[in-house]
């Protein structure tokens, strides 16, 4: 049999009939994924003891079905990818949620999806064209390319917005700018906004010129404003807040 991945406390292997088997500490086997499958796992979900799989083609031509599977679980997702190695390259997320490219078994159109592991359901993206960037628990921040409305020499800018799978709600963040991109435990710092994705808030907008983003809620920007000619902002660089805290409102007199 050859090893195809780990899972916490269990190594996945994958047996010459193409079933997948979960292997644990004992050398105990346990078939997760039939051989009628014949699949290649995308990616593993740990504490729910499932894998996100794509089946192998009914046909030369054909896409590959996605599928989740399990000791106790085996599941058509009614999506399918073009091919393993490019779906596998594909897959970002963690925790419940996973998204892939993948394509509509009716239309054959290919798009971008999130797999919901708890619910074991597909849930397309809300926002038509728009891309996964970050995701913490069930909050995810997505990128929407829009058509610029002036004369610069990008065609395209970009909107940010957020989203929340469990609820469905969808708030628009505001326009990135060409900020740093950074990401320290639930917080991250994206092209101008500092968002806490835990929570599902967005802290506020940051200078652009910040370059990275510590632990503490700080962003390190340099001394010296950036280059005219486009160049590198000179140092030295120093640590700051990240956002600016607005000033305390001005005590009232009585008449």
């Amino acid at each position: 049999m050859a090893n195809v991945e780990a899972t916490y406390d269990h190594l996945l292997r994958k047996r010459p009939d193409g079933a997948i088997v979960a292997q644990d500490t004992r050398g105990q086997c346990e078939e997760w994924v039939p051989a009628s499958c014949d699949g290649h796992v995308l990616s593993a979900d740990a504490p729910r003891r499932q894998l996100l799989v794509a089946c192998k083609a009914s046909g030369e031509d054909a896409s590959l079905p996605l599928e989740l599977h399990g000791p106790t679980i085996h599941q058509s997702l009614g999506w399918s990818v073009r091919d393993a190695r490019t779906a596998m390259y594909s897959v970002s997320g963690e925790g419940p949620l996973r998204s892939v490219t993948a394509v509509s078994l009716p239309t054959n159109a290919q798009t971008n999806i999130v797999v919901d592991l708890h619910r074991r359901a597909v849930m397309p993206i809300p926002v038509a064209g728009a891309n996964w960037l970050h995701a913490v628990g069930m909050n995810v921040l997505l990128s929407e390319d829009i058509p610029r409305s002036d004369s610069a020499e990008s065609r395209w800018e970009e909107r940010l917005w957020l989203w929340n799978v469990a609820t469905g709600e969808t708030r628009e963040v505001g326009m990135a700018s060409t900020g740093a991109v950074s990401r320290i435990g639930d917080q991250v710092l994206y092209k101008g906004w500092l968002l806490d994705l835990g929570t599902g808030k967005v802290l506020g907008q940051v200078d652009e010129d910040a370059v990275s983003m510590d632990a503490r809620g700080r962003v390190l920007r340099p001394a010296q404003a950036a280059q005219p000619d486009g160049g590198a902002p000179l140092g030295p660089m120093r640590w700051t807040p990240a956002v600016k805290r607005a000033a305390p409102a001005a005590p009232t007199q009585s008449p």
